[in-house]
Protein backbone atom coordinates (compact mmCIF):
# COMPACT_ATOMS: atom_id res chain seq x y z
CA UNK A 1 0.00 0.00 0.00
CA UNK A 2 1.69 3.43 -0.78
CA UNK A 3 2.48 6.03 1.53
CA UNK A 4 -0.34 8.92 1.49
CA UNK A 5 1.52 11.15 3.06
CA UNK A 6 4.82 10.81 0.81
CA UNK A 7 2.78 10.96 -1.92
CA UNK A 8 1.27 13.97 -1.28
CA UNK A 9 4.63 15.47 -0.37
CA UNK A 10 5.67 14.13 -3.95
CA UNK A 11 2.76 16.13 -5.32
CA UNK A 12 3.83 19.38 -3.32
CA UNK A 13 7.52 19.37 -4.54
CA UNK A 14 6.07 18.59 -8.71
CA UNK A 15 3.77 21.90 -8.46
CA UNK A 16 6.21 23.68 -6.71
CA UNK A 17 9.08 23.10 -9.38
CA UNK A 18 6.71 23.52 -11.89
CA UNK A 19 5.99 26.96 -10.22
CA UNK A 20 2.76 27.22 -11.78
CA UNK A 21 -0.24 29.15 -10.39
CA UNK A 22 -2.68 25.99 -10.52
CA UNK A 23 -0.12 23.70 -8.66
CA UNK A 24 -0.73 25.87 -5.77
CA UNK A 25 -4.01 26.12 -5.72
CA UNK A 26 -3.98 22.68 -5.91
CA UNK A 27 -2.49 22.45 -2.78
CA UNK A 28 -4.57 25.14 -0.96
CA UNK A 29 -7.23 22.75 -1.51
CA UNK A 30 -5.80 19.85 -0.63
CA UNK A 31 -5.07 21.91 2.78
CA UNK A 32 -8.59 22.68 2.77
CA UNK A 33 -9.88 19.25 3.33
CA UNK A 34 -6.84 17.98 5.97
CA UNK A 35 -7.53 18.60 9.88
CA UNK A 36 -4.09 16.93 10.77
CA UNK A 37 -2.01 19.65 12.41
CA UNK A 38 1.32 17.58 11.85
CA UNK A 39 0.43 17.34 7.87
CA UNK A 40 -0.37 20.44 8.12
CA UNK A 41 2.63 22.35 8.92
CA UNK A 42 4.65 19.84 7.05
CA UNK A 43 2.74 20.84 3.76
CA UNK A 44 2.84 24.42 4.57
CA UNK A 45 6.67 24.53 5.28
CA UNK A 46 7.24 22.23 1.79
CA UNK A 47 5.37 25.22 -0.07
CA UNK A 48 7.17 28.06 1.97
CA UNK A 49 10.61 26.39 1.21
CA UNK A 50 9.57 25.95 -2.17
CA UNK A 51 9.20 29.46 -2.29
CA UNK A 52 12.22 30.40 -0.85
CA UNK A 53 13.84 33.65 -2.48
CA UNK A 54 10.71 34.31 -4.80
CA UNK A 55 9.05 37.80 -4.54
CA UNK A 56 5.87 39.01 -5.15
CA UNK A 57 4.21 35.83 -5.09
CA UNK A 58 0.28 36.30 -5.58
CA UNK A 59 -1.62 34.25 -3.25
CA UNK A 60 -3.14 31.00 -4.23
CA UNK A 61 -6.62 30.70 -5.35
CA UNK A 62 -8.07 30.15 -1.53
CA UNK A 63 -5.43 31.19 0.62
CA UNK A 64 -7.33 34.21 2.49
CA UNK A 65 -9.86 32.22 3.57
CA UNK A 66 -7.38 29.26 5.01
CA UNK A 67 -5.05 31.56 6.06
CA UNK A 68 -7.57 32.38 8.89
CA UNK A 69 -8.11 28.95 9.47
CA UNK A 70 -5.01 27.78 10.00
CA UNK A 71 -3.94 30.95 12.19
CA UNK A 72 -6.41 29.38 14.62
CA UNK A 73 -5.15 26.34 15.15
CA UNK A 74 -4.05 25.18 17.95
CA UNK A 75 -0.58 23.81 16.71
CA UNK A 76 1.93 26.73 17.37
CA UNK A 77 3.77 25.17 14.27
CA UNK A 78 0.64 25.54 11.94
CA UNK A 79 0.26 29.18 12.74
CA UNK A 80 3.78 29.86 12.38
CA UNK A 81 4.22 28.36 9.31
CA UNK A 82 0.65 29.46 7.99
CA UNK A 83 2.23 33.46 8.77
CA UNK A 84 5.40 32.83 6.62
CA UNK A 85 3.45 32.00 3.59
CA UNK A 86 1.20 35.06 4.55
CA UNK A 87 4.64 37.06 4.11
CA UNK A 88 5.84 35.58 0.91
CA UNK A 89 2.25 36.64 -0.46
CA UNK A 90 2.12 39.82 1.16
CA UNK A 91 -0.07 39.36 3.38
CA UNK A 92 -0.18 42.66 5.71
CA UNK A 93 -1.99 40.70 8.31
CA UNK A 94 1.05 38.61 8.80
CA UNK A 95 3.73 41.19 8.92
CA UNK A 96 1.35 43.21 11.33
CA UNK A 97 0.83 39.46 13.29
CA UNK A 98 4.87 39.15 13.48
CA UNK A 99 5.48 42.87 14.40
CA UNK A 100 3.50 42.51 17.17
CA UNK A 101 5.43 39.19 18.69
CA UNK A 102 8.87 40.89 18.02
CA UNK A 103 7.71 43.97 20.49
CA UNK A 104 5.88 41.51 23.00
CA UNK A 105 8.20 41.16 26.01
CA UNK A 106 6.02 38.91 27.38
CA UNK A 107 6.38 36.65 24.10
CA UNK A 108 8.71 33.72 24.10
CA UNK A 109 12.07 34.67 23.81
CA UNK A 110 12.45 32.04 20.75
CA UNK A 111 8.88 33.41 19.21
CA UNK A 112 10.72 36.57 18.75
CA UNK A 113 13.59 35.86 17.49
CA UNK A 114 11.84 34.01 15.14
CA UNK A 115 9.66 36.34 14.24
CA UNK A 116 12.60 39.31 13.87
CA UNK A 117 14.89 36.42 11.33
CA UNK A 118 11.41 36.05 9.52
CA UNK A 119 10.33 40.01 9.22
CA UNK A 120 14.27 40.79 8.16
CA UNK A 121 13.65 38.15 5.50
CA UNK A 122 11.18 39.65 4.23
CA UNK A 123 12.32 43.45 4.62
CA UNK A 124 9.46 44.40 6.26
CA UNK A 125 8.58 47.79 5.73
CA UNK A 126 9.29 50.00 8.84
CA UNK A 127 11.38 47.40 10.61
CA UNK A 128 14.07 49.48 11.38
CA UNK A 129 12.94 51.93 14.02
CA UNK A 130 11.48 48.71 16.29
CA UNK A 131 15.25 47.10 15.94
CA UNK A 132 16.29 50.66 17.40
CA UNK A 133 14.25 50.19 19.89
CA UNK A 134 14.92 46.47 20.44
CA UNK A 135 18.75 47.02 20.73
CA UNK A 136 18.46 48.02 24.32
CA UNK A 137 17.57 44.38 24.87
CA UNK A 138 20.19 42.57 25.86
CA UNK A 139 18.45 39.18 25.37
CA UNK A 140 17.77 40.47 20.96
CA UNK A 141 20.58 42.60 20.68
CA UNK A 142 22.84 40.68 18.46
CA UNK A 143 19.85 39.59 16.29
CA UNK A 144 19.24 43.27 16.22
CA UNK A 145 22.52 43.82 15.26
CA UNK A 146 22.37 41.55 12.82
CA UNK A 147 19.30 42.47 11.15
CA UNK A 148 20.33 45.80 10.63
CA UNK A 149 22.68 44.96 7.48
CA UNK A 150 19.71 44.10 5.72
CA UNK A 151 18.28 48.35 5.77
CA UNK A 152 19.92 50.73 3.91
CA UNK A 153 19.19 53.89 7.04
CA UNK A 154 21.51 56.62 7.75
CA UNK A 155 21.04 57.11 11.29
CA UNK A 156 21.96 53.21 12.13
CA UNK A 157 26.13 54.05 12.12
CA UNK A 158 25.34 56.57 14.84
CA UNK A 159 22.90 54.27 16.22
CA UNK A 160 25.51 51.10 16.94
CA UNK A 161 28.51 53.00 17.51
CA UNK A 162 26.64 55.11 20.17
CA UNK A 163 25.97 51.53 21.56
CA UNK A 164 29.03 50.09 20.76
CA UNK A 165 31.26 50.52 24.07
CA UNK A 166 28.19 48.75 26.18
CA UNK A 167 28.23 45.82 23.47
CA UNK A 168 30.01 41.94 24.25
CA UNK A 169 32.62 40.72 22.42
CA UNK A 170 30.12 38.69 20.63
CA UNK A 171 27.83 41.47 19.78
CA UNK A 172 31.24 43.85 18.70
CA UNK A 173 31.44 41.25 16.13
CA UNK A 174 28.55 41.64 14.72
CA UNK A 175 28.54 45.15 14.79
CA UNK A 176 31.24 45.34 12.93
CA UNK A 177 29.89 43.08 10.13
CA UNK A 178 27.13 44.97 9.62
CA UNK A 179 29.42 48.20 9.58
CA UNK A 180 30.84 46.50 6.51
CA UNK A 181 28.17 45.76 4.68
CA UNK A 182 27.68 48.81 2.93
CA UNK A 183 29.42 52.25 1.90
CA UNK A 184 27.93 54.53 4.05
CA UNK A 185 28.23 52.29 7.58
CA UNK A 186 32.09 51.57 6.20
CA UNK A 187 32.90 54.93 6.10
CA UNK A 188 31.20 55.61 9.80
CA UNK A 189 32.93 52.40 10.79
CA UNK A 190 36.75 53.63 10.05
CA UNK A 191 35.93 57.04 11.36
CA UNK A 192 35.47 55.42 14.94
CA UNK A 193 38.44 53.34 14.15
CA UNK A 194 40.63 57.00 13.49
CA UNK A 195 38.62 57.69 17.13
CA UNK A 196 39.34 55.31 18.97
CA UNK A 197 35.46 54.04 19.89
CA UNK A 198 36.57 50.92 17.41
CA UNK A 199 39.87 49.25 18.16
CA UNK A 200 41.92 48.07 15.71
CA UNK A 201 42.25 44.15 17.44
CA UNK A 202 38.17 44.51 17.05
CA UNK A 203 38.45 44.34 13.29
CA UNK A 204 38.96 40.84 11.91
CA UNK A 205 41.09 40.47 8.61
CA UNK A 206 37.49 38.98 7.29
CA UNK A 207 35.65 42.47 8.15
CA UNK A 208 38.68 44.26 6.84
CA UNK A 209 38.32 42.57 3.37
CA UNK A 210 34.79 43.24 3.10
CA UNK A 211 35.46 46.40 3.60
CA UNK A 212 37.72 46.63 0.98
CA UNK A 213 35.90 44.98 -1.27
CA UNK A 214 32.63 47.27 -1.31
CA UNK A 215 35.71 49.51 -3.17
CA UNK A 216 35.58 52.73 -1.61
CA UNK A 217 38.12 54.73 -1.64
CA UNK A 218 37.99 57.38 1.40
CA UNK A 219 37.01 54.10 3.24
CA UNK A 220 40.20 52.33 2.13
CA UNK A 221 42.65 54.95 2.50
CA UNK A 222 40.76 55.45 6.02
CA UNK A 223 41.24 51.44 6.57
CA UNK A 224 44.93 51.50 5.58
CA UNK A 225 46.14 54.33 7.71
CA UNK A 226 44.44 53.41 11.05
CA UNK A 227 43.82 49.29 10.77
CA UNK A 228 46.93 48.44 7.94
CA UNK A 229 46.46 46.87 4.82
CA UNK A 230 45.86 43.78 3.57
CA UNK A 231 48.62 42.05 1.43
CA UNK A 232 48.05 39.58 -1.22
CA UNK A 233 49.01 36.22 -1.25
CA UNK A 234 51.82 35.91 -3.82
CA UNK A 235 54.33 33.61 -5.09
CA UNK A 236 56.70 34.09 -2.60
CA UNK A 237 55.49 31.95 0.69
CA UNK A 238 59.19 29.99 0.93
CA UNK A 239 60.57 33.46 1.55
CA UNK A 240 57.99 34.77 4.13
CA UNK A 241 57.90 31.44 5.94
CA UNK A 242 61.28 32.03 6.02
CA UNK A 243 60.98 35.35 7.59
CA UNK A 244 58.60 33.53 10.46
CA UNK A 245 60.40 30.51 10.43
CA UNK A 246 63.75 32.46 11.94
CA UNK A 247 61.70 33.85 14.87
CA UNK A 248 59.58 31.20 15.90
CA UNK A 249 61.88 29.26 17.33
CA UNK A 250 61.36 26.27 20.30
CA UNK A 251 62.98 28.71 23.07
CA UNK A 252 60.77 32.09 21.79
CA UNK A 253 57.38 29.69 21.52
CA UNK A 254 58.01 28.65 24.78
CA UNK A 255 57.39 32.00 26.09
CA UNK A 256 53.93 32.62 24.56
CA UNK A 257 50.78 33.45 26.87
CA UNK A 258 48.86 30.76 25.76
CA UNK A 259 45.63 31.80 27.10
CA UNK A 260 46.38 35.41 24.85
CA UNK A 261 46.69 32.72 22.36
CA UNK A 262 42.82 31.23 23.11
CA UNK A 263 42.19 34.63 22.85
CA UNK A 264 43.68 35.84 19.52
CA UNK A 265 42.36 32.31 17.97
CA UNK A 266 39.02 33.17 19.69
CA UNK A 267 38.86 36.59 17.58
CA UNK A 268 40.68 35.25 14.33
CA UNK A 269 39.46 32.13 13.86
CA UNK A 270 36.81 30.42 15.80
CA UNK A 271 33.95 32.06 14.00
CA UNK A 272 35.20 29.98 11.11
CA UNK A 273 36.97 26.53 12.42
CA UNK A 274 36.47 24.47 15.37
CA UNK A 275 39.22 23.19 17.61
CA UNK A 276 38.24 21.05 21.01
CA UNK A 277 34.84 20.98 19.50
CA UNK A 278 34.45 24.59 19.74
CA UNK A 279 33.77 27.23 17.04
CA UNK A 280 32.05 27.42 13.27
CA UNK A 281 31.65 24.90 10.85
CA UNK A 282 32.36 27.03 7.82
CA UNK A 283 35.49 25.90 7.44
CA UNK A 284 37.69 22.63 8.19
CA UNK A 285 37.65 21.16 11.99
CA UNK A 286 41.25 22.07 12.53
CA UNK A 287 41.65 19.67 15.47
CA UNK A 288 42.90 16.53 14.38
CA UNK A 289 45.27 18.00 11.48
CA UNK A 290 48.75 18.40 11.85
CA UNK A 291 48.86 21.40 13.89
CA UNK A 292 52.41 20.86 15.55
CA UNK A 293 54.16 20.93 12.55
CA UNK A 294 55.02 24.29 12.24
CA UNK A 295 54.90 24.21 8.49
CA UNK A 296 51.84 23.15 7.87
CA UNK A 297 50.51 26.41 10.39
CA UNK A 298 52.61 28.66 8.50
CA UNK A 299 51.59 27.11 5.24
CA UNK A 300 47.84 27.74 5.71
CA UNK A 301 48.17 30.74 7.64
CA UNK A 302 50.45 32.83 4.82
CA UNK A 303 48.82 30.98 1.51
CA UNK A 304 45.72 29.74 2.18
CA UNK A 305 44.24 29.94 -1.13
CA UNK A 306 46.99 27.76 -1.79
CA UNK A 307 45.12 24.64 -2.24
CA UNK A 308 41.85 25.55 -1.50
CA UNK A 309 38.40 23.01 -1.79
CA UNK A 310 35.59 24.81 -4.38
CA UNK A 311 33.48 24.39 -0.98
CA UNK A 312 35.41 26.66 0.34
CA UNK A 313 35.95 29.14 -1.91
CA UNK A 314 34.65 33.18 -1.28
CA UNK A 315 31.53 34.29 -3.19
CA UNK A 316 30.70 38.24 -3.26
CA UNK A 317 27.86 39.10 -3.83
CA UNK A 318 26.21 42.55 -4.22
CA UNK A 319 22.90 43.46 -4.09
CA UNK A 320 20.85 45.71 -5.37
CA UNK A 321 19.87 48.11 -2.58
CA UNK A 322 24.14 48.21 -1.94
CA UNK A 323 24.76 45.54 0.51
CA UNK A 324 27.46 43.65 -0.17
CA UNK A 325 27.89 39.83 1.60
CA UNK A 326 30.55 37.91 1.45
CA UNK A 327 30.66 34.16 2.35
CA UNK A 328 30.68 30.32 1.69
CA UNK A 329 27.27 29.15 -0.93
CA UNK A 330 25.90 26.57 0.88
CA UNK A 331 22.93 26.01 -1.20
CA UNK A 332 21.27 26.98 -4.45
CA UNK A 333 17.58 26.05 -6.14
CA UNK A 334 16.26 28.61 -9.05
CA UNK A 335 15.10 31.18 -7.23
CA UNK A 336 17.51 31.85 -4.47
CA UNK A 337 21.24 31.56 -2.64
CA UNK A 338 21.68 30.19 0.79
CA UNK A 339 25.11 32.39 2.10
CA UNK A 340 27.08 30.93 4.81
CA UNK A 341 29.27 33.91 6.59
CA UNK A 342 30.88 34.19 10.01
CA UNK A 343 28.12 36.28 10.98
CA UNK A 344 24.88 34.62 9.42
CA UNK A 345 22.97 32.64 7.24
CA UNK A 346 21.17 34.54 4.56
CA UNK A 347 18.78 33.28 2.25
CA UNK A 348 19.52 35.72 -1.63
CA UNK A 349 16.94 36.15 -3.96
CA UNK A 350 18.03 36.05 -7.25
CA UNK A 351 16.13 38.51 -8.29
CA UNK A 352 17.55 41.46 -5.77
CA UNK A 353 21.49 40.34 -6.59
CA UNK A 354 23.47 43.10 -8.76
CA UNK A 355 26.26 40.86 -9.33
CA UNK A 356 28.14 37.66 -8.38
CA UNK A 357 31.63 36.83 -8.23
CA UNK A 358 33.06 33.15 -7.03
CA UNK A 359 36.94 34.17 -6.16
CA UNK A 360 39.13 31.24 -6.42
CA UNK A 361 40.34 32.04 -3.17
CA UNK A 362 39.85 30.45 0.32
CA UNK A 363 37.46 32.02 3.01
CA UNK A 364 39.91 32.41 5.14
CA UNK A 365 41.95 35.75 4.06
CA UNK A 366 45.69 36.05 3.82
CA UNK A 367 47.58 38.74 5.88
CA UNK A 368 46.06 37.33 9.49
CA UNK A 369 49.70 37.11 10.34
CA UNK A 370 50.28 40.52 9.19
CA UNK A 371 47.61 42.16 11.77
CA UNK A 372 49.25 41.10 14.67
CA UNK A 373 52.13 42.10 16.42
CA UNK A 374 55.56 39.63 16.80
CA UNK A 375 54.55 38.29 20.31
CA UNK A 376 50.78 37.93 19.14
CA UNK A 377 51.55 35.97 16.21
CA UNK A 378 54.02 33.70 18.89
CA UNK A 379 50.96 32.91 21.42
CA UNK A 380 48.38 31.66 18.42
CA UNK A 381 50.95 30.07 16.97
CA UNK A 382 51.90 28.51 20.41
CA UNK A 383 48.22 28.15 21.23
CA UNK A 384 47.37 26.18 17.19
CA UNK A 385 50.14 23.53 18.26
CA UNK A 386 48.49 22.47 21.94
CA UNK A 387 47.00 19.16 22.34
CA UNK A 388 45.05 19.65 24.65
CA UNK A 389 42.16 22.91 25.62
CA UNK A 390 43.88 25.79 27.14
CA UNK A 391 41.19 26.75 29.90
CA UNK A 392 40.36 30.82 30.22
CA UNK A 393 39.92 32.64 33.28
CA UNK A 394 36.36 33.02 34.63
CA UNK A 395 36.41 36.70 33.68
CA UNK A 396 37.78 36.01 30.33
CA UNK A 397 34.81 33.55 28.95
Amino acid sequence: MPNFKYSLTQLILTALLAATPSGLDSIVELLHQIDDPAFQADLLKGMREGLAGQKNVPPPKGWPELAKKLIQSPSEKVQEEATNLGLIFGDQTAINRLKHLLKSKSANIYVRKKSLKILTERKAPKLVPILYQILQEELLRAEALMSLAAFDHPETPEKILKLYPELSQKEKTIAVATLASRKLYARALTEALAKGTVRREEIDVLAARQIKALNDPQTIVALNEHWGTLQPSTGDKEKRMSVYKKFLTTKYLAKADMVNGRRLYNRSCSACHKLYGIGGDIGPDITGSDRRNLDYILENVLDPSGAVSKDFQLNTILLKDGRLVSGMVSAENKSSLTVRSTAETLVVSKQDIKKHTVLPISMMPPGLFEALEKNEVRDLVAYLATEQQVELPEDAN
